[in-house]
């Protein structure tokens, strides 16, 4: 009797094991589809799939590249206050990603460029940024002193720092239009297709 509960254990425990390697799997492959799809410019079938994953999987940095390549197909469909919103969403939630500094990167110049514009006289409220980027930097800070062996939140933390302010410049002109350049090349390529179009 005692080896037949020792027996039925070990089978209920790796019948459980195996449905955590489908549960993960499962997720992994939404979350290659979505890339699939995102790749290929079909940026509605990429967020339903992106959306798919969400439930899928409790891995934070999964959950906000999800967020973050959401939010890229937002702005390049043209929906640009919700992006901007879906980014911010993703650089002030307190639990650790890799993918923080990303999303503030590209809310900042998604904010400048929808909001503020890039003109000579456009205003650049540089302050506004710094604090988002200081509470950024903050809550890296924290993670990194209780993850001492993570190098990534370090890492971060020296990006976040090195990161300039926004400015103009009379030659080079609007140093957000080359962030936007270097963080968006998938939307010059739709917007160089349509022009042949």
């Amino acid at each position: 009797m005692k080896r037949f509960f020792c027996s039925l254990a070990v089978i209920i425990l790796l019948g459980a094991g195996v449905a955590a390697a489908d549960y993960l799997s499962r997720a992994e492959i939404e979350f290659r589809t979505a890339e699939n799809k995102y790749e290929m410019g079909k940026f509605s079938e990429a967020i339903y799939y992106f959306n798919r994953l969400l439930p899928l999987t409790d891995d934070q940095n999964k959950i906000d590249s999800a967020h973050v390549r959401m939010a890229d197909c937002l702005f390049i469909m043209g929906q640009k206050e919700l992006a901007i919103r879906l980014y911010k969403l993703v650089f002030m939630d307190k639990r650790y990603s890799m993918i923080k500094t990303i999303a503030f990167w590209k809310w900042r110049t998604t904010y400048q460029l929808n909001y503020w514009g890039v003109g000579e006289d456009a205003k650049i409220p540089n302050k506004l940024y710094n604090r988002h980027r200081e509470r950024l930097h903050n809550c890296l800070r924290r993670y990194s002193k209780h993850h001492p062996l993570s190098i990534s939140p370090l890492s971060q933390m020296k990006f976040l720092r090195e990161l300039p302010n926004l400015s103009y410049d009379e030659k080079k002109g609007p140093s957000v239009l080359a962030e936007f350049r270097s963080l968006y090349p998938e939307f010059r390529a739709r917007v160089k297709k349509r022009a042949e179009n």
